[in-house]
């Protein structure tokens, strides 16, 4: 995620007032809504680190979470979500919490991953098991493996060798997974908050990954080196990683790290994948599962940002369900065949991506159910989600 790459940043500290300033401005012609804003703790003086801080905008308390990225026990960044109307210049203060005003945040964001037997304790490291069927995680872990959720929206990763990602739909914007589940609960019908609502197979799914290596599509799947760890969970944003070492494809070998986050508000995940051992000839490629969908819906109208959807009756309970990848233009994304070489993988839409210089390649996953807002029902409502969010990233933003 890079949320402050565009940024120049210059902050002004008073050291009499124990403050520190962040100015920020949108210099966009559109407003802004939920936008995620990151600023490093390093760049916070002594006065403020040392001590509880309250975030105000126009002397209103605003919502913020700090986070250890790297898990070394020492905060790395702050994360907070803005909304900037046109052109708007807003000073974010960051104070000593002299009055006792707190930081209340509302959660919204949530990482689920626990055992399936009572207490169904929380699990923040694990490695993955090496079963090839759901048996094995099912006995193990609630919901087979990893969820993630906000809002709006919720996901999941089979923690086995099936390296796949399902979508939970949620009719609910209350924190659900950390019940779903549990002993006498069924997923897989429909509940008051939601369920189970994606036919995954032996496809990608909702963006799970693969390699593609002259013109065959690998899936990074049969992992027996692969772990995961808890990076945050929440209150605003949500994330872990999942490390796959010693990766073999054909007669080559990886390290593979992804990171996955979600935050408030928005109907997606975002999945950073960071390499090592690349060749050169290697492309990302996630997917949309097809099972019950006839059409792959292109809109490159944005300059910074390609989106790929689907849109039809797609959802396990018959109901419309909208799929989406976002990918920036800088990875110079494509469609590939649907009949192209696979490995193993059947019944998907193939998205590929370069990677970049870092050799790290990103991208956005979108869901859009008809019982989380009945306007999902129409494909427009849906392109147009994905089209405002590509235009939202677009936007110039900077912090004096």
């Amino acid at each position: 995620m890079k949320y402050l790459s565009v940024f120049f940043i210059l902050f002004l500290f008073s050291c009499q007032q124990n403050r520190f300033y962040v100015n920020v401005e949108n210099e966009g012609d559109s407003e802004l809504n939920n936008y995620p804003v990151t600023i490093s703790w390093d760049k916070l003086p002594e006065k403020i680190k040392n001590g509880d801080f309250v975030i105000k905008k126009n002397d209103s308390i605003i919502s913020f979470q700090i986070d250890d990225i790297d898990n070394d026990g020492n905060p790395d960044e702050i994360f907070l979500l803005l909304d900037l109307n046109p052109h708007e210049k807003v000073k974010l203060e960051f104070i000593s919490d002299q009055k006792n005003e707190k930081n209340k945040v509302e959660r919204v964001a949530n990482v689920r991953f626990g055992e399936v037997n009572p207490p169904y304790r929380e699990i923040s490291s694990f490695k993955r098991v090496t079963a090839k069927d759901p048996v094995t995680s099912t006995q193990l872990f609630l919901m087979e493996g990893i969820g993630w959720e906000n809002d709006n929206v919720a996901f999941r990763n089979y923690y086995d060798q099936r390296n796949g990602m399902d979508i939970f739909g949620k009719r609910v914007s209350d924190m659900v997974l950390d019940s779903v589940g549990i002993q006498g609960t069924n997923y897989h019908k429909l509940a008051d908050w939601g369920m189970d609502i994606l036919h995954v197979g032996s496809s990608l799914g909702a963006g799970a990954i693969a390699f593609e290596i002259n013109d065959t599509i690998y899936p990074i799947r049969n992992l027996d080196d692969s772990y995961y760890h808890l990076i945050s969970d929440g209150p605003l944003r949500a994330m872990f990683k999942l490390e796959h070492k010693n990766v073999k494809i054909s007669d080559r070998k990886y390290n593979i790290d992804q990171i996955i986050s979600i935050y408030g508000g928005t109907y997606f995940y975002t999945d950073k994948v960071v390499v090592e051992g690349l060749k050169g000839d290697e492309k990302l490629v996630t997917g949309i599962v097809n099972l019950h969908s006839d059409s792959l819906y292109i809109d490159d109208s944005n300059n910074k940002f390609i989106n790929y959807y689907t849109h039809s009756v797609q959802a396990m309970d018959t109901t419309y369900l909208g799929m989406g990848v976002m990918v920036a233009n800088d990875l110079h994304p494509e469609v590939l065949p649907e009949d192209i070489k696979t490995k193993g993988i059947e019944a998907t839409y193939f998205i590929a991506m370069e990677f970049d210089k870092n050799n790290t390649a990103s991208y956005r996953f979108y869901s859009g159910w008809e019982r989380t807002d009945k306007n999902f029902k129409n494909r427009k409502y849906f392109a147009e989600l994905m089209k405002s969010d590509a235009d939202l990233f677009s936007t110039p933003i900077k912090i004096r």
